[in-house]
């Protein structure tokens, strides 16, 4: 395999495993704090946590 194809394989792994470990914490969190997981609320702080880091990535 190419370089770019193991470092694509690299990132792609690594952001799927970072995803996760980011995102269990939310869902304890989250249910802890309304004792329940809606659709809405999960949707909400997805959009909110992706808009926020498409903001700090662009330095905007």
């Amino acid at each position: 395999m190419s370089d770019q194809v193991v470092s694509a394989v690299l990132a792609f792994l690594t952001g799927s495993v970072l995803a996760v470990v980011l995102f269990v914490p939310f869902v304890f969190v989250n249910y802890g704090r309304h004792g329940k997981l809606s659709g809405t609320r999960l949707t909400d702080e997805v959009t909110y946590a992706a808009t926020e880091q498409n903001r700090v990535g662009t330095g905007a």
